[in-house]
């Protein structure tokens, strides 16, 4: 019997007794501290019975509070293994078309993107091109080399990495039979290696890229994927002129191209558009305009928090700290921000020098 005991214990997830444990010896020292502070003995006299069913209350409210907060943080955790894991198995049993079929179905690239998590994505990346590789099957490899490695190797600041997989990317692309795809793709790869130019601040370079870009955008036939290439072209060149702030004309630059972003946006996927409120409220903090910077900032924060795209949810806490006039709600955007981004680099993010930088 205390063998079967011991193996339970063994295999049993040990977060959350720890949880109780904590809760419990937690509310029962600041109990029993309170008579040295004048506080009379809570379980002696007539209301110590009384009073120590309140607390038995008490850390049983919280422990269970505390357990489902724990199960739906690990449970998150737990899927993504479990995907990862799955994965594997499929690709050591050669079920290599499964592996895209699954790619496609559970929309792991975008998905693991809102919500944050490029380690993840970088995982089932590696595990998706082994068997794009071993189908010879150029679309999807130019898609998980562009999307799934490429830029999320950006997002975590493997600039080398990132810009090998891309160039590969852009091989992969030009080997794609249908023309919409290809265009399509060379333009995203194109797009993305410009980013990793705007991020060095190697402009001309990065003028070059996205003139080709815009290139292969414009040769795209079906409007809305033109429209959606285009749009994340210009939200590019905003940046570019954001950063780039030689002079008034720039930041002037920088909101029209948002705004043109944002108009092409406008009947697209929201997690999508979502991303012009922390980037028009960047340029308005440029402008030194607060009101509309905090404008856009609160709703960007608003619909990212709905969407829960993490890496908007940081850029518009980041934003909002820089311009409130409460000391203690900058300090509390910050450490929310601080938070995620333990988890969830995020590219082109305006920091405070920077916004210093190129304030006007």
């Amino acid at each position: 019997m205390s063998k079967q005991i011991l193996e339970f214990w063994s295999k049993m997830d040990k977060t959350y007794p720890k949880a109780v444990y904590w809760i419990a010896g937690g509310i029962w020292f600041i109990v029993g501290t309170l008579p040295y502070f004048g506080y009379p003995e809570p379980f002696k006299g007539e209301m110590g019975i009384k009073n120590f069913i309140i607390l038995i209350l008490s850390v049983l409210l919280l422990a269970i509070i505390s357990c489902i907060l724990i199960y739906f943080v690990k449970k998150d955790k737990n899927d993504i293994d479990a995907t990862i894991k799955k994965a594997n198995k499929m690709l050591a049993e050669g079920r290599n078309k499964d592996i895209l079929v699954l790619r496609k179905k559970e929309n792991w690239s975008r998905s693991l993107w809102v919500e944050g998590k490029p380690y993840a994505r970088l995982e089932l990346g590696e595990i998706s091109k082994k068997a794009a590789i071993n189908e010879q099957d150029h679309k999807s490899l130019a898609e998980i080399y562009i999307d799934d490695l490429g830029w999320t190797y950006v997002s975590v600041e493997r600039y080398k990495d990132a810009k090998e997989t891309l160039e590969h990317g852009l091989k992969c692309a030009e080997k794609i039979q249908n023309n919409d795809d290809k265009n399509y793709w060379s333009a995203k790869a194109k797009r993305h290696l410009a980013g990793i130019e705007i991020e060095k601040t190697e402009y001309s370079e990065a003028d070059v890229l996205i003139n080709e870009a815009i290139q292969f955008a414009n040769n795209i036939a079906e409007p809305q994927r033109k429209n959606e290439m285009l749009a994340g072209i210009y939200y590019g060149l905003s940046l570019r002129f954001l950063k780039d702030n030689k002079n008034k004309q720039n930041i002037e630059t920088a909101l029209s191209y948002a705004v043109q972003s944002e108009g092409l946006r406008a009947s697209g996927e929201m997690t999508r558009f979502v991303k012009i409120y922390s980037l028009k409220g960047n340029i308005y903090e440029a402008k030194n305009d607060k009101i509309n910077a905090e404008e856009q900032y609160r709703n960007g924060l608003r619909i990212a928090k709905e969407l829960k795209r993490t890496d908007e949810i940081i850029r518009n806490l980041l934003g909002l700290a820089r311009i409130v006039a409460s000391e203690k709600e900058r300090q509390q955007h910050i450490k929310n921000a601080n938070n995620l981004l333990e988890k969830t680099p995020v590219p082109f993010r305006i920091d405070e020098r920077e916004m210093k930088l190129i304030k006007l």
